[in-house]
Protein backbone atom coordinates (compact mmCIF):
# COMPACT_ATOMS: atom_id res chain seq x y z
CA UNK A 1 0.00 0.00 0.00
CA UNK A 2 1.50 3.39 -0.92
CA UNK A 3 2.47 5.70 1.98
CA UNK A 4 0.29 8.69 2.75
CA UNK A 5 1.29 12.05 4.14
CA UNK A 6 -0.94 13.60 6.84
CA UNK A 7 -2.06 17.14 6.13
CA UNK A 8 -0.53 19.96 8.18
CA UNK A 9 -3.74 20.54 10.21
CA UNK A 10 -3.78 16.93 11.39
CA UNK A 11 -0.14 17.10 12.47
CA UNK A 12 -0.87 20.24 14.45
CA UNK A 13 -3.81 18.54 16.23
CA UNK A 14 -1.69 15.53 17.19
CA UNK A 15 1.06 17.77 18.55
CA UNK A 16 -1.38 19.63 20.78
CA UNK A 17 -2.91 16.35 21.93
CA UNK A 18 0.50 15.01 22.99
CA UNK A 19 0.99 17.99 25.33
CA UNK A 20 -2.16 17.04 27.23
CA UNK A 21 -0.92 13.50 27.96
CA UNK A 22 1.97 12.23 30.07
CA UNK A 23 4.27 14.85 31.68
CA UNK A 24 2.98 18.41 31.84
CA UNK A 25 4.78 21.41 30.44
CA UNK A 26 5.98 22.27 33.97
CA UNK A 27 3.99 25.48 34.23
CA UNK A 28 0.77 26.37 36.02
CA UNK A 29 -1.88 28.35 34.11
CA UNK A 30 -0.41 31.59 35.49
CA UNK A 31 3.03 30.65 34.12
CA UNK A 32 4.66 29.86 37.50
CA UNK A 33 6.55 26.56 37.93
CA UNK A 34 5.11 23.47 39.62
CA UNK A 35 7.12 21.73 42.30
CA UNK A 36 7.91 18.04 42.53
CA UNK A 37 4.46 16.95 43.71
CA UNK A 38 2.53 19.19 41.35
CA UNK A 39 1.42 21.78 43.93
CA UNK A 40 2.74 25.27 43.25
CA UNK A 41 3.98 27.78 45.83
CA UNK A 42 2.33 31.17 46.00
CA UNK A 43 4.32 34.37 46.06
CA UNK A 44 7.99 35.03 45.49
CA UNK A 45 10.54 32.50 46.84
CA UNK A 46 11.78 33.31 50.33
CA UNK A 47 15.48 33.78 50.98
CA UNK A 48 17.15 31.09 53.11
CA UNK A 49 20.23 31.91 55.19
CA UNK A 50 22.38 29.84 57.50
CA UNK A 51 20.86 29.96 60.97
CA UNK A 52 18.99 28.27 63.79
CA UNK A 53 17.13 29.07 67.02
CA UNK A 54 19.43 30.49 69.72
CA UNK A 55 18.11 31.47 73.13
CA UNK A 56 14.66 32.94 72.51
CA UNK A 57 15.65 34.31 69.09
CA UNK A 58 16.99 33.09 65.76
CA UNK A 59 20.68 33.65 65.01
CA UNK A 60 21.65 33.95 61.35
CA UNK A 61 24.69 34.62 59.18
CA UNK A 62 26.30 33.79 55.87
CA UNK A 63 25.06 34.06 52.30
CA UNK A 64 21.49 33.31 51.30
CA UNK A 65 19.83 31.21 48.60
CA UNK A 66 16.22 30.90 47.35
CA UNK A 67 13.97 28.36 49.08
CA UNK A 68 12.65 25.24 47.30
CA UNK A 69 8.95 24.71 46.63
CA UNK A 70 7.88 21.52 48.44
CA UNK A 71 4.28 20.48 49.08
CA UNK A 72 3.01 23.92 48.20
CA UNK A 73 5.31 25.66 50.71
CA UNK A 74 8.62 27.44 50.31
CA UNK A 75 11.10 25.28 52.24
CA UNK A 76 14.65 26.05 53.40
CA UNK A 77 17.41 23.39 53.47
CA UNK A 78 18.64 21.89 56.75
CA UNK A 79 20.66 24.28 58.95
CA UNK A 80 19.06 27.31 57.30
CA UNK A 81 16.00 29.46 57.99
CA UNK A 82 13.78 32.04 56.33
CA UNK A 83 15.79 35.25 56.67
CA UNK A 84 12.65 37.11 57.78
CA UNK A 85 12.71 35.14 61.06
CA UNK A 86 16.25 36.24 61.99
CA UNK A 87 16.57 38.36 65.13
CA UNK A 88 20.38 38.30 65.39
CA UNK A 89 23.15 38.15 62.84
CA UNK A 90 25.08 40.27 60.40
CA UNK A 91 25.46 43.11 61.12
CA UNK A 92 25.19 42.65 64.87
CA UNK A 93 26.69 43.90 68.09
CA UNK A 94 30.30 42.80 68.45
CA UNK A 95 30.56 41.72 72.06
CA UNK A 96 31.54 38.43 73.62
CA UNK A 97 29.78 36.74 75.29
CA UNK A 98 26.30 37.60 74.04
CA UNK A 99 22.94 35.85 73.73
CA UNK A 100 20.35 35.99 70.95
CA UNK A 101 16.84 37.01 72.03
CA UNK A 102 13.60 37.60 70.16
CA UNK A 103 14.42 41.31 70.31
CA UNK A 104 18.04 41.09 69.14
CA UNK A 105 21.45 40.27 70.62
CA UNK A 106 22.31 41.24 74.19
CA UNK A 107 25.76 41.53 75.73
CA UNK A 108 26.26 39.51 78.90
CA UNK A 109 29.11 41.46 80.49
CA UNK A 110 30.55 44.87 79.67
CA UNK A 111 28.51 45.78 76.60
CA UNK A 112 30.10 46.70 73.29
CA UNK A 113 33.15 48.56 72.13
CA UNK A 114 31.61 51.16 69.80
CA UNK A 115 34.68 51.14 67.59
CA UNK A 116 34.08 47.44 66.88
CA UNK A 117 30.40 47.72 65.98
CA UNK A 118 29.94 47.10 62.21
CA UNK A 119 27.62 50.08 61.77
CA UNK A 120 29.94 52.52 63.51
CA UNK A 121 28.57 52.25 67.00
CA UNK A 122 24.75 52.52 66.79
CA UNK A 123 24.28 49.03 68.15
CA UNK A 124 26.84 49.69 70.86
CA UNK A 125 24.72 52.52 72.21
CA UNK A 126 21.67 50.25 72.45
CA UNK A 127 23.44 47.36 74.20
CA UNK A 128 23.10 47.32 77.98
CA UNK A 129 26.27 48.01 79.93
CA UNK A 130 26.09 45.61 82.85
CA UNK A 131 27.66 45.82 86.27
CA UNK A 132 27.69 43.16 88.99
CA UNK A 133 27.75 45.20 92.18
CA UNK A 134 25.52 43.26 94.58
CA UNK A 135 24.24 39.76 95.18
CA UNK A 136 20.70 40.24 96.50
CA UNK A 137 17.60 41.54 94.76
CA UNK A 138 16.27 44.64 96.50
CA UNK A 139 12.67 43.65 95.69
CA UNK A 140 10.62 40.97 93.95
CA UNK A 141 10.34 41.46 90.18
CA UNK A 142 7.95 39.71 87.80
CA UNK A 143 8.15 39.90 84.03
CA UNK A 144 6.50 38.22 81.05
CA UNK A 145 5.48 38.84 77.45
CA UNK A 146 1.82 39.86 77.42
CA UNK A 147 -0.43 39.31 74.41
CA UNK A 148 -0.05 37.36 71.18
CA UNK A 149 -1.67 34.12 70.09
CA UNK A 150 0.42 31.33 71.60
CA UNK A 151 -0.07 27.84 73.00
CA UNK A 152 1.99 28.67 76.09
CA UNK A 153 3.74 31.59 77.74
CA UNK A 154 6.61 32.11 80.17
CA UNK A 155 6.61 34.14 83.37
CA UNK A 156 9.69 34.85 85.50
CA UNK A 157 9.70 35.83 89.17
CA UNK A 158 12.93 37.18 90.69
CA UNK A 159 12.87 37.14 94.51
CA UNK A 160 15.39 37.97 97.26
CA UNK A 161 18.01 36.99 97.88
CA UNK A 162 18.60 35.76 94.30
CA UNK A 163 15.96 33.21 93.28
CA UNK A 164 14.96 33.08 89.61
CA UNK A 165 11.77 31.04 89.04
CA UNK A 166 10.69 30.45 85.46
CA UNK A 167 7.10 29.28 84.89
CA UNK A 168 5.67 27.74 81.73
CA UNK A 169 1.94 28.49 81.58
CA UNK A 170 -0.40 26.85 79.02
CA UNK A 171 -2.84 29.14 77.21
CA UNK A 172 -6.01 29.68 79.22
CA UNK A 173 -4.35 28.78 82.53
CA UNK A 174 -2.92 30.86 85.35
CA UNK A 175 -0.33 28.34 86.56
CA UNK A 176 1.99 25.71 85.16
CA UNK A 177 5.34 23.96 85.50
CA UNK A 178 7.99 25.98 87.38
CA UNK A 179 11.79 25.80 87.51
CA UNK A 180 13.55 27.65 90.35
CA UNK A 181 17.27 28.35 90.14
CA UNK A 182 19.78 30.81 91.60
CA UNK A 183 20.88 33.92 89.74
CA UNK A 184 24.63 34.37 89.48
CA UNK A 185 26.43 36.77 91.81
CA UNK A 186 29.14 37.56 89.24
CA UNK A 187 29.93 35.84 85.98
CA UNK A 188 31.39 36.56 82.54
CA UNK A 189 29.02 34.08 80.88
CA UNK A 190 25.72 34.54 82.76
CA UNK A 191 23.54 37.44 83.84
CA UNK A 192 24.05 38.40 87.48
CA UNK A 193 21.97 39.92 90.26
CA UNK A 194 24.06 43.09 90.08
CA UNK A 195 23.37 43.51 86.38
CA UNK A 196 19.63 43.29 86.93
CA UNK A 197 19.72 45.68 89.88
CA UNK A 198 21.77 48.14 87.82
CA UNK A 199 19.24 47.97 84.98
CA UNK A 200 16.29 48.47 87.36
CA UNK A 201 18.14 51.35 89.02
CA UNK A 202 18.51 53.20 85.71
CA UNK A 203 16.90 56.66 85.79
CA UNK A 204 14.51 55.80 82.93
CA UNK A 205 13.25 52.70 84.75
CA UNK A 206 12.90 54.49 88.07
CA UNK A 207 10.93 57.28 86.38
CA UNK A 208 8.57 54.71 84.83
CA UNK A 209 8.09 52.98 88.20
CA UNK A 210 7.16 56.31 89.78
CA UNK A 211 4.25 56.79 87.39
CA UNK A 212 0.78 55.17 87.59
CA UNK A 213 0.68 51.38 87.16
CA UNK A 214 0.18 49.95 83.68
CA UNK A 215 1.57 52.66 81.41
CA UNK A 216 2.72 51.46 77.96
CA UNK A 217 5.99 52.79 76.55
CA UNK A 218 6.40 52.49 72.79
CA UNK A 219 4.00 50.80 70.39
CA UNK A 220 1.34 48.50 71.83
CA UNK A 221 0.89 45.77 69.18
CA UNK A 222 -1.44 43.57 71.24
CA UNK A 223 -4.55 44.59 69.29
CA UNK A 224 -2.94 42.95 66.21
CA UNK A 225 -1.80 39.77 68.02
CA UNK A 226 1.56 41.28 69.00
CA UNK A 227 3.02 41.37 72.50
CA UNK A 228 4.66 43.74 74.97
CA UNK A 229 6.92 43.06 77.94
CA UNK A 230 5.20 43.46 81.31
CA UNK A 231 7.45 44.37 84.25
CA UNK A 232 6.15 44.53 87.82
CA UNK A 233 7.83 45.28 91.14
CA UNK A 234 6.67 43.70 94.39
CA UNK A 235 5.02 46.93 95.60
CA UNK A 236 2.56 46.85 92.70
CA UNK A 237 4.35 49.37 90.50
CA UNK A 238 4.99 48.38 86.91
CA UNK A 239 4.74 49.17 83.20
CA UNK A 240 4.72 47.68 79.70
CA UNK A 241 7.45 48.00 77.07
CA UNK A 242 6.37 47.82 73.43
CA UNK A 243 8.02 48.33 70.07
CA UNK A 244 9.24 51.50 68.45
CA UNK A 245 10.97 54.28 70.35
CA UNK A 246 11.20 53.97 74.14
CA UNK A 247 13.60 55.43 76.72
CA UNK A 248 17.01 53.75 76.41
CA UNK A 249 16.96 52.47 80.01
CA UNK A 250 13.66 50.66 79.45
CA UNK A 251 14.91 49.01 76.26
CA UNK A 252 18.10 47.88 78.01
CA UNK A 253 16.03 46.37 80.83
CA UNK A 254 13.80 44.56 78.32
CA UNK A 255 16.78 43.07 76.49
CA UNK A 256 18.41 41.99 79.74
CA UNK A 257 15.27 40.29 81.07
CA UNK A 258 14.66 38.46 77.80
CA UNK A 259 18.27 37.27 77.88
CA UNK A 260 17.83 36.05 81.46
CA UNK A 261 14.74 34.11 80.46
CA UNK A 262 16.66 32.57 77.57
CA UNK A 263 19.36 31.48 80.04
CA UNK A 264 16.76 29.73 82.17
CA UNK A 265 15.31 27.91 79.18
CA UNK A 266 18.79 26.76 78.17
CA UNK A 267 19.62 25.52 81.68
CA UNK A 268 19.56 21.68 81.83
CA UNK A 269 17.77 21.96 85.17
CA UNK A 270 14.83 23.60 83.36
CA UNK A 271 14.71 21.14 80.45
CA UNK A 272 11.09 20.23 81.26
CA UNK A 273 10.03 23.79 80.42
CA UNK A 274 11.43 23.81 76.87
CA UNK A 275 8.79 24.45 74.15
Amino acid sequence: MPSRTLPFAALTFLSLLSLGCGKSSGLKPDGSPHDGDGAGCAGDPVLCVQGAPSGTGVGCGGQGAPATCVGGHWTCPADSVDERTCTCGEPGISCTPQICTAHGPVCLDAGVDAAEAPDGGADAEDAPVLDASTCAFSATYTFYDDGGLRALSYRTVLAPPRTDTLQRIPAGSTSGVACPRETSCASTSAISVGQIEAAVGNADVQAALAKPQGMVYGTDSRPSDGSVLAFERGDGKGFFIGGGTVPAGLRALEQLLHALQAESLADPACEALAP
